[in-house]
């Protein structure tokens, strides 16, 4: 477990949840969703302790924010690496 990958999972989940769309965060909004889990490191296969929070970022059907924290569970190496992104409603021009 190394900071260095850690940041590289923390890039790969953030940059896999922005593809989403608005729509296909609006129910993970609604209800506050928040996720614990685990994903392997790509060089050392170490599981790292993952949180996705995703909210609405003002009020609800507005703008969503998506926070994503890896951590090290507490084990002193890194600490927590966090980063989030701002989802905007997909409105039709007129």
């Amino acid at each position: 477990m190394t900071e260095t990958e850690a940041r590289g999972v923390l890039h790969d989940v953030l940059t896999r949840y922005q593809r989403n769309s608005y729509d296909q965060l609006y129910d993970a909004a609604q209800c506050g969703e928040r996720i614990n889990g685990h994903v392997p490191g790509p060089d050392t296969g170490a599981l790292y302790p993952i949180i996705i929070a995703t909210e609405w970022a003002s009020e609800p059907a507005g703008d969503i924010r998506v926070t994503i924290v890896v951590h090290d569970h507490g084990a002193n190496r890194f600490g927590h690496l966090a980063a989030e992104f701002i989802k905007t409603p997909e409105r039709a021009e007129a």
